[in-house]
């Protein structure tokens, strides 16, 4: 099983990965309780005005409902993917382990674990569009993507695919599974964070329906990242 797991999303200006722009990107801390919320990263992020305005973007923006001054006021790409990275190693580096003791009466000191954690980001529909997305943007504006060598990805709704029968699910959005699968959530449709939230709910639902853990559900799903086949492909289509 994946040790850490993380939820991540985006709000963009449309649906295309290699054209579009991040305008919101958030993250959700994943815990094996349910009840404990984890930490949670979220920050708007600056399109120029020039796509923001584009007939795409605007119609977006009605879905999402983020305001083009909000938009204007964002963070630029690269600092706001610092950021997310920070928040990503910092969920990995407060990993700790806590032993009893041999007589089995009092726990040990908390330390840091015996084999390092794997950080595990999950996304609804995360393989076709939100790690595209990001990826296009690191491409974009010539940002290092070596961190993502050491994380594994899974796209939760090739996991909600597979367990649907199980599950007793028919509708595979989102918002669907919040109203089947997932314990109390308000969802607050189209908002990133919002969706991170839901989605980590709906996850230990679906994980606990089948008995299992939410990490070692999600990991069966898990894949690493080719870095020299995704580059190649994202930096031809950029250049077209």
């Amino acid at each position: 099983c994946i040790s850490k797991g993380s939820s991540a999303s985006l709000e963009t200006t449309g649906v295309d990965p290699a054209r579009d722009r991040v305008v919101e990107l958030a993250a959700a801390q994943g815990h094996e309780l349910a009840h404990i919320p984890g930490a949670t990263y979220a920050e708007v992020v600056h399109v120029p005005s020039d796509v923001q305005q584009s007939p795409g973007a605007q119609a977006a923006a009605r879905v999402h409902g983020i305001a083009d001054d909000e938009i204007e006021r964002g963070a630029l790409f690269p600092d706001a993917w610092a950021r997310f990275l920070a928040f990503a190693e910092a969920c990995l580096n407060n990993a700790i382990d806590a032993e009893s003791d041999e007589s089995g009466d009092e726990l040990a000191p908390p330390r840091p674990p015996d084999v390092l954690p794997s950080l595990l980001l999950g996304g609804h529909n995360g393989c076709r569009f939100d790690f595209a997305l990001l990826l296009f943007e690191c491409q974009r504006h010539k940002l290092p993507t070596s961190p993502l060598r050491r994380w594994f990805f899974v796209d939760t709704l090739h996991v909600f695919e597979s367990a649907k029968a199980e599950v007793g699910v028919a509708c595979l959005k989102l918002q669907c599974l919040v109203n089947t699968a997932a314990r109390a959530c308000d969802l607050r449709a189209h908002r990133a964070l919002d969706d991170c939230i839901a989605l980590r709910h709906v996850v230990h639902g679906v994980a606990s329906r089948l008995d299992c853990s939410a990490a070692c559900l999600l990991s069966k799903f898990a894949l690493q990242w080719n870095e020299p086949s995704s580059m190649a492909q994202v930096a031809a289509l950029l250049a077209d």
